[in-house]
């Protein structure tokens, strides 16, 4: 009996034992499956995060490229605007010589920009030396208006004041530059001007005195007179008046008139 006692205390015990090895093993079980889940679930929550983050940040880049296409267009017009408004504003002086090489790079057509980079500008322009500006044609032009779209560190342009110029002359000077006259050349074509004129819209006397230079002047031609200054007045307004008429030969008959009337005041 005692034999049979202890081999059913045996199997009790073994199957405690095992009931509570398999309860042990069902609780990690369920705790595998509770970590599980809350990996499943932080993974899911991160990747809601980054789908919210890549969202957000696209946005913000549409919105950027939006702005920036907006602006640049903007500024694009607003420059093409203000050209045109520049364009205008310089007809306001007069008539506009035209007839320069037209740059790629020039704001307009009837705009010359010269540069020391040919992809940006006309080379080799002004560097002839002292000039004064069409000179090469029958009537210089009465006004130059620069933009200075980019000035470079070094290298420069000097100007020259044609009235403090001749102010600085001697009587007797200033008597026989009034005798001479310049012959250029206009391609094949001479021009000839007086080394000393008076400029058709600000009455003040002009020297191409800074002409001399044997790229721009071929002769020098002294003409006599009889040392009468209304003559020689008498004689510059007949130049002016020539040339205007020349020019004047060039366009329509309204503009004839407007200049006609711009030049009497």
């Amino acid at each position: 009996q005692l034999a049979v006692i202890t081999v059913a205390i045996a199997v009790v015990v073994a199957a405690v034992v095992t009931v509570a090895v398999a309860a042990a093993a069902v609780a990690a079980a369920v705790a595998v499956a509770i970590v599980v889940v809350v990996v499943v679930a932080a993974a899911a929550a991160a990747a809601a995060v980054v789908v919210v983050v890549v969202v957000v940040v696209a946005a913000v880049v549409v919105v950027v490229v939006v702005v920036v296409v907006v602006v640049v267009a903007a500024g694009v017009m607003v420059k093409s605007r203000w050209y045109k408004f520049e364009y205008r504003s310089f007809r306001w002086f007069g008539e506009i010589e035209s007839t320069f090489y037209k740059h790629p790079r020039s704001p307009h057509p009837e705009v010359f920009r010269v540069s020391n980079d040919k992809n940006e500008g006309c080379r080799n322009v002004g560097r002839t030396g002292w000039h004064v500006d069409g000179f090469f044609m029958k009537a210089p032009f009465d006004f130059s208006i620069y933009h200075m779209v980019k000035v470079p560190k070094v290298g420069w342009t000097a100007f020259i004041g044609f009235k403090e110029l001749l102010d600085s002359l001697t009587q007797e000077q200033r008597d026989r530059w009034n005798r001479l006259w310049l012959v250029g050349m206009d391609g094949k074509k001479s021009v000839v001007h007086p080394l000393v004129y008076t400029h058709p819209e600000t009455k003040l006397p002009v020297s191409n005195t800074v002409c001399l230079d044997k790229c721009l002047c071929h002769w020098v031609i002294e003409v006599p007179t009889d040392n009468n200054d209304d003559d020689d007045d008498d004689d510059y307004d007949d130049y002016d008046n020539k040339t205007h008429k020349e020019e004047d030969e060039k366009v329509g008959g309204s503009e004839r008139r407007r200049r006609k009337r711009q030049r009497d005041g």
